[in-house]
């Protein structure tokens, strides 16, 4: 009968150890995934940001062409208007 007693002592405190190892696995598994997600936006938003510097200093370049482009020449406004969209189709395909 003791020793009965004994093993289901045993048992349960086999039950309780693996319940809370289990719980830890589960914390450090939660801490990691927030890690990494935090790390992914990170990341993300640093190339987000350099994709937008990338387009800026195209959408610059061509406004520079156009305009001088448009210096050199003298255009009616939709000639202008032409001129300019097809500067900016040509910088979109490059994107």
């Amino acid at each position: 009968h003791q020793a009965e007693q004994q093993a289901t002592k045993i048992i349960e405190e086999a039950k309780k150890t693996a319940t809370k190892q289990k719980q830890q696995l589960l914390v450090e598994a939660k801490e990691q995934a927030q890690a990494e997600v935090s790390k992914l936006r990170a990341s993300w938003q640093t190339e987000k940001a350099q994709q937008l510097k990338k387009m800026q200093d195209q959408m610059a370049e061509a406004v520079v062409a156009v305009t001088s482009k448009l210096i050199n020449k003298k255009l009616t406004a939709s000639a202008d208007k032409k001129l300019i969209d097809q500067e900016l189709k040509k910088v979109l395909q490059e994107v």
